[in-house]
């Protein structure tokens, strides 16, 4: 199954973004730095940002990748880590 990237910046000025939190927890969402998510679905990049970006303001920034296999990736400190090198073996 696909994993995704989601990185955002909720800058609104209404400071309240329960219906996307709502919406990665649902996804079972994995969170290794703050305002960034790894996601496993079989849903595209589309679906996902639509869904995601509902009720965002236009101060808000978000972007949806999906990260294929056999992608070159390190990482230091981070939360999930297991996880990620599971679904992502590094080479």
């Amino acid at each position: 199954m696909p994993i995704f990237m989601i990185a955002y910046d909720l800058r609104g000025k209404r400071k309240v973004y329960e219906g996307f939190y709502d919406t990665l927890k649902v996804l079972d969402s994995r969170s290794p730095l703050k305002a960034v998510q790894f996601v496993e679905t079989d849903r595209d990049a589309a679906s996902l940002f639509m869904d995601l970006s509902e009720g965002l303001e236009p101060e808000d920034r978000i972007v949806v990748m999906e990260i294929k296999d056999g992608a070159d990736w390190f990482a230091y400190g981070i939360s999930n880590e297991r996880w990620l090198k599971a679904k992502l073996p590094q080479s």
